[in-house]
């Protein structure tokens, strides 16, 4: 617990220090990364909106605030590819819809 914890306390660090308003680069990479391996969708949030650009943010927070960090990371490193993009945005869309009638059917 005590690992996770000063992972987070890294994490944060390092987006309150390197991560701007002016778009994705590496620290937010490295940030991002550093958040999804411990899972803490939270941390996630903070890195996508302190650091990304508005047009990918709503699919990136939809992302995490379903859990599907693999998805918030690739749309991380390929924001500068238009069709990569659009298409792994379509996925987060299709994803958490699916996700959603799941639930609803579970339930």
């Amino acid at each position: 617990m005590a690992v996770k914890h000063a992972k987070l306390a890294a994490v944060k660090l390092l987006v309150e220090t390197y991560a701007s308003s002016d778009g994705v680069n590496y620290y937010h990479s490295l940030a991002l990364l550093n958040a999804t391996k411990v899972n803490d969708v939270e941390m996630v949030k903070l890195v996508i909106t302190k650091a990304s650009k508005p047009d990918i943010q709503s699919a990136m927070l939809e992302a995490a605030e379903n859990g599907l960090f693999e998805i918030v990371a690739a749309l991380s490193d390929s924001y500068h590819a238009d069709d990569a993009f659009s298409a792994l945005k379509a996925l987060v869309t299709l994803v958490c819809t699916l996700r959603t009638i799941r639930e609803t059917l579970v339930y």
